[in-house]
């Protein structure tokens, strides 16, 4: 929730008074707007998934279900990330980006084990912490290489 405000705050003090990006941005000024936007599609995108598979208790059913969900909250914690450190004009290449994902997966894998939220029907709660991490990490390395394409991370 902090992030979100951190980005509707920023977005308030840079944006035009009609709402658009300001025709002449300079390049950089372009880039946290996409990476902002990025991010902020990607977390309504997981919210939506999350809320969806909790409703209609998706996680037990399918599988595959948490698979799209860390891979999802992989890409968000890395494009966040990416644009807090843009934003303080800090450089960072694609290796720190899959570092904040697995940081977030980790704290997140902790919460789950605290809360007693292990209800994997498919495999033991360790295989099922490795599989997420593993899946965080993927999801941080796409959000990476977005940001690569984007233009504001270096490459390895």
């Amino acid at each position: 929730m902090a992030v979100f405000v951190l980005c509707m705050a920023w977005y308030r003090n840079h944006r035009k008074p009609d709402g658009r990006c300001p025709v002449n941005a300079t390049t950089e000024e372009k880039r946290h707007y996409a990476l902002l936007g990025l991010q902020l599609l990607v977390l309504c995108i997981l919210v939506a998934w999350d809320s969806f598979g909790l409703m209609n208790s998706l996680y037990g059913q399918l599988f595959w279900w948490d698979i799209i969900a860390h891979l999802l909250g992989g890409m968000w914690a890395a494009l966040c990330f990416a644009w807090m450190l843009q934003y303080l004009n800090i450089r960072f290449s694609v290796l720190v980006c899959i570092a904040a994902a697995l940081c977030v997966g980790v704290l997140w894998e902790i919460y789950e084990f605290q809360a007693s939220m292990i209800y994997s029907q498919f495999m033991p709660y360790s295989v099922d912490t490795v599989k997420d991490l593993i899946n965080d990490v993927i999801g941080g390395w796409i959000a990476g290489y977005i940001a690569v394409r984007v233009g504001v991370v270096q490459r390895l």
